[in-house]
């Protein structure tokens, strides 16, 4: 079964889109993946066979993974910043 839902995290809007399969024991995800609504790129994405989520519902699993995404966006930011900040230094060191 295909889950999404847009979820909106610490300023960032995301769609959340997790496969997914109801056993005895819990539920089973074989795919999670975050898309930034804004520009449309994926910006968190885990396929794994069978991920047994036992101990979460769905609704955290969908949160988690919306976290992992705007952990994955925030890192991405910080390095752009650094890269953008060496392409803008003269390579003078002041002392």
């Amino acid at each position: 079964m295909e889950i999404i839902k847009n979820v909106e995290l610490d300023g960032y809007k995301l769609s959340i889109e997790l496969d997914v399969e109801k056993l005895s024991f819990g539920w089973v995800v074989s795919k999670r993946l975050a898309r930034d609504l804004e520009t449309n790129a994926i910006v968190f994405e885990e396929s794994r066979r069978e991920l047994p989520i036992i101990e979460n519902t769905l609704k955290e699993m969908v949160l988690k993974t919306a976290r992992y995404a705007v952990d994955n966006i925030i890192v991405k930011e910080k390095d752009n910043e650094e890269l953008q900040e060496l392409r803008n230094w003269d390579g003078i060191i002041k002392s």
